[in-house]
């Protein structure tokens, strides 16, 4: 449910930042992005960092 209601308050701060801070190029100036963890790798950029690579759920295969 924290994931639904941030996920949500985002899309809210994006409309509302849009409207308030409209540029000529259409790009509003934050970007939310709820991520799922689609697996961990082996390591992160050295040997002794964890990584994981995430997914957006949204996104069709391919």
């Amino acid at each position: 449910t924290y994931a639904h209601t941030a996920s949500y308050d985002g899309a809210i701060a994006d409309w509302l930042s849009a409207r308030e801070e409209s540029t000529d190029d259409g790009l509003g100036p934050t970007l939310h992005l709820a991520l799922r963890r689609g697996e961990r790798l082996r390591y992160g950029e050295n040997p002794h960092q964890a990584a994981a690579l995430y997914l957006d759920p949204r996104a069709g295969k391919g």
